[in-house]
């Protein structure tokens, strides 16, 4: 049954040096015995045309989450970031902030997240952004319906003038000082289309992946 939409599929982002896609790798087969875990589906997997390692990331990630605690907050009953997250239980906002100093200054291997995140954003905030969401989940599994949590990393270690950005900064995370001069109308970014079979009337909702929406060609249903 053919699927009806008003949003086509968007152009991918053109490859660049510091591009990546989100297809993975893996090193070897997968035990089918059990259902594996996130981690475990992704533990010998890297990212193509990254050095970055999913299981490796997300480990050293939930570690960080859990252990950090400030140097002025020496002593504190609890890490830091796991009051942020219960701060967003509060709030309900989804927006968890990382300061991106704290990366630099906890253990070596967060140093290289730091670096990682630097150069392939794309890739790191949505790994980020699943360890998260599994450890609000963990923390409060009665939550109804959780929002998505999303990461918003800050505060990185260099900044630039707008000035001296150069070609090879697209698809990097970078950090901009400047005057606003002037402001336009907030612009709707398309984060999730929505399609309905033209036959049957049965809804879907597709996410969009890296700048594009796949537009389903036919219904769930009839699959």
């Amino acid at each position: 049954s053919p699927m009806s939409g008003r949003h086509p599929h968007l152009p991918a982002a053109p490859a660049s040096p510091g591009s990546a896609s989100a297809s993975l790798r893996p090193a070897e087969d997968v035990d089918m015995a059990a259902p594996p875990t996130a981690e475990q589906s992704y533990s010998n997997a890297v990212v193509w045309g990254t050095n970055v390692n999913v299981a490796d990331s997300m480990r050293v990630f939930r570690t960080f989450l859990h252990e950090f605690v400030p140097a002025q907050l020496a002593g504190a009953d609890e890490s830091y970031y796991r009051k942020v997250l219960r701060q967003i239980q509060l709030t309900q906002d989804g927006v968890f902030n990382l300061d991106c100093q704290h990366l630099l200054h906890f253990q070596d291997d967060t140093k290289v997240l730091y670096t990682q995140l630097l150069h392939f954003p794309q890739v790191l905030v949505r790994i980020l952004d699943m360890v998260v969401q599994e450890a609000y989940q963990t923390m409060f599994p009665h939550e109804p319906d959780a929002a998505r949590i999303q990461v918003r990393p800050f505060n990185l270690k260099e900044v630039q003038a707008m000035r001296n950005l150069n070609p090879s900064d697209i698809d990097q995370l970078v950090s901009l000082q400047g005057m606003i001069t002037r402001c336009s109308a907030v612009i709707p970014d398309l984060k999730m289309a929505f399609f309905r079979c033209t036959t049957c009337h049965t809804d879907v909702q597709v996410e969009l992946d890296r700048g594009r929406i796949d537009e389903p060609s036919v219904c769930r249903k009839y699959r």
